[in-house]
């Protein structure tokens, strides 16, 4: 408890200030370079639009406060900064993502990770900066923290503490603006699958009644060509007998003249009950096909609409990508272009996509 009173008593608030934006700054240029090294090209990094990155100036307090009680001792410097920094770097991994279902870093591919957030490479890198910070770098910075007069130090720490906080609240409404961004995109996109299911559906149940009607109007085709052929056979009859009977009408008068009136009424009625048959197959096979072409219409008619709401619903995603949102979203990719996202994958690889093209059109 004394170590952690006299650390506290060695620097003034102020000064506290100074040394987590310097080693905040310290950590931005070292971000820039790896990255820029890796990628071959200068590349901005960070989540604020400072130079600065607050994970590595919260990591150095954090590794000064920890190692207090274990300064002197190398080994123990290396595993009580590995541990601090490496809990700090964990619980701002996991609640940036929390809060803005942003993940800014992963370590999801490297070995020994846990959850993403931290891994056994960055850990030991922590270990490492944490001797590297207690028995080299920081009593040069102390030497030159103590030299700056008070007189410029509380004004430096107000001007760069208001100057942090007014990036802090930019960057946090930007990446407020960047998971906004990606609900609606996700949102988007699940509304195009909706409506691209719907179409595929109805354009399906479109050529299938095609089909069927093709079948059902061919058979029924084949079927009246019958009907009317076998109705025609029957009125040839029906005349012939017609024809016979008036040939025959004095021998049947003189037969059984009542007999062949009954039998004359009843082919005339058989006739007339196939006639009203034939009318009414007519009858309902025209009411069926209308039926049909009138749900076939109104199913043309469904996939017209459909494809009317994904041109409008196209226009709309075009008219918000114009948006300040969208540009504050993709502005904060371009500085964590390793952000990853578990929640809306698709939707930030959709505008990492718009980014670079974006970027490509610039050019």
């Amino acid at each position: 408890m004394k170590h952690l009173n006299h650390i506290f008593e060695s620097y003034t608030l102020e000064q506290w200030i100074l040394l987590f934006f310097f080693y905040s700054f310290c950590g931005y240029l070292w971000e820039v370079f790896y990255v820029s090294l890796r990628k071959h090209h200068l590349t901005d990094r960070g989540f604020l639009y400072g130079p600065i990155l607050p994970i590595y100036g919260s990591g150095a307090l954090i590794i000064l406060l920890a190692t207090i009680p274990v300064k002197y001792s190398v080994p123990l410097v290396f595993i009580c900064g590995l541990l601090a920094a490496t809990l700090l770097e964990f619980i701002t991994g996991w609640a940036m993502e929390k809060l803005f279902k942003v993940r800014y870093w992963d370590y999801s591919d490297d070995f020994l990770n846990v959850g993403g957030y931290i891994c056994l490479k960055a850990s030991l890198a922590w270990g490492v900066f944490s001797v590297l910070l207690i028995h080299f770098v920081q009593d040069y910075v102390e030497k030159i923290l103590f030299m700056i007069p008070a007189e410029i130090v509380t004004p430096c720490a107000f001007v760069l503490t208001a100057a942090f906080c007014v990036d802090a609240t930019v960057s946090v409404r930007a990446a407020l603006d960047l998971k906004e961004v990606l609900q609606n995109i996700a949102a988007n996109n699940e509304e195009l699958r909706r409506l691209q299911n719907r179409l595929d559906v109805v354009a399906a149940f479109i050529e299938e009644d095609k089909e069927n009607l093709k079948e059902r109007v061919s058979d029924s085709l084949e079927s009246i060509s019958d009907k009317l052929e076998d109705l025609g056979e029957k009125v040839e009859d029906f005349k012939l007998e017609q024809s016979y009977i008036r040939s025959q009408r004095k021998i049947i008068r003189r037969q059984n003249i009542e007999q062949a009136k009954a039998d004359y009424r009843l082919r005339f009625e058989q006739l007339a009950e196939n006639l009203k048959a034939q009318e009414k197959y007519f009858a309902e096979h025209a009411q069926d096909t209308a039926e049909n072409l009138q749900e076939r219409a109104k199913k043309q008619s469904e996939l017209s609409n459909i494809r009317t709401a994904m041109t409008e619903f196209n226009a709309k995603r075009r008219i918000e990508r114009q948006q300040k949102s969208y540009r504050h979203a993709q502005s904060i990719l371009k500085r964590n272009g390793s952000a990853i996202s578990k929640k809306y994958a698709d939707a930030l690889n959709e505008l990492k996509q718009t980014k670079d093209k974006n970027a490509k059109t610039s050019e």
